[in-house]
């Protein structure tokens, strides 16, 4: 980062990140401030890192709830919620119900949502050189 022709230090901090997601998520960002004009700036990285991030915080609490699923169906997946049932064996009816607060999100659906996230960062991807 450039500023004021000076090359700034980045100084590493856990940034609060729970307005953009949910309550409680912190992730680690990049610091920089100029000492020439006070101008503060903030490096989250991209959102591949912080997506990572946020699934490694789900993961680590050990349940996923109906905040985390709804955060996973529109930022991880991306998918139709045909598509995210169908890769975690469910009906888009149950996964509705799940959100909508109409029925609970037993153990099995819980493992392979988990499966699926861990899928997500672990495939591998090619592109083609130029």
């Amino acid at each position: 980062m450039i500023c004021c022709s000076k090359k700034l230090k980045a100084k590493k901090i856990d940034h609060d990140y729970s307005a953009h997601s949910f309550p409680c998520v912190f992730i680690k960002a990049k610091f920089y401030k100029c000492s020439n004009c006070n101008q503060e700036y903030l490096d989250l990285g991209d959102d591949h890192k912080i997506n990572k991030e946020i699934c490694d915080y789900i993961l680590s609490k050990g349940c996923i709830d109906r905040m985390h699923l709804k955060f996973l169906l529109k930022n991880l997946f991306g998918n139709s919620m045909f598509e995210f049932a169908n890769a975690v064996k469910t009906t888009p009816q149950h996964l509705k119900s799940l959100i909508l607060y109409k029925s609970m999100l037993d153990l099995g659906l819980q493992q392979r949502i988990v499966k699926a996230i861990l899928e997500h960062f672990n495939k591998v991807t090619v592109s083609k050189a130029n």
